[in-house]
């Protein structure tokens, strides 16, 4: 799987060289190539896990800044974003902007933010916003997605964290998505 998504890669790049490209056609394949960086990380990320799990490896632990984290997802959903006119508006409390945090990049960016913001987005209705607030403490960062769309039910609300429950439930425009 590894070898087909690295040929769209070089596929994007290819195109983007060959082709005198207006600015947005060149976001787009930026857009396509970093979606394609993260999907690789993203399996080599699953590799390691299982290698963790058979005792072989352990995960990688980084600094970053909440604001760098957050700048890099938003561009992954860019044209998700634009195709619902969302905006995102940020609430970052003066601690967050210079405090670091430790984790897996991959992991963290993307499975738990990739997948909140792409939540938010999937349950936003089209002209809406969604909020990302950071704040920190001397013992946490707390990162917090809010959209403005359809929320939730109590039903879904208690099987939300059950992993041998599927929760598939439609966006406001029909989307789909895993529901796990």
């Amino acid at each position: 799987i590894l070898n087909q998504i690295m040929l769209i890669d070089i596929s994007a790049m290819l195109h983007s060289q060959e082709l005198d490209l207006d600015e947005t056609k060149n976001k787009r394949i930026n857009t396509i190539q970093n979606t394609v960086k993260n999907i690789t990380d993203l399996i080599t990320k699953i590799k390691s896990i299982t290698r963790l799990d058979e005792g072989k490896t352990a995960f990688e632990v980084r600094n970053l800044y909440p604001t760098e984290i957050v700048n890099e997802v938003k561009e992954v959903f860019s044209h998700r974003l634009h195709e619902k006119n969302l905006t995102i508006n940020y609430e970052i409390d003066e601690a967050s902007k210079t405090k670091f945090i430790q984790v897996d990049p991959v992991i963290f960016i993307n499975t738990i933010l990739n997948n909140m913001l792409s939540n938010a987005i999937k349950f936003s209705y089209d002209d809406s916003q969604i909020v990302i607030r950071m704040s920190s403490n001397d013992e946490a960062s707390i990162f917090e997605i809010q959209d403005f769309g359809t929320g939730m039910t109590e039903s879904q609300l208690e099987r939300v964290f059950k992993t041998n429950v599927n929760t598939t439930t439609s966006g406001t425009k029909g989307e789909r998505g895993t529901g796990y």
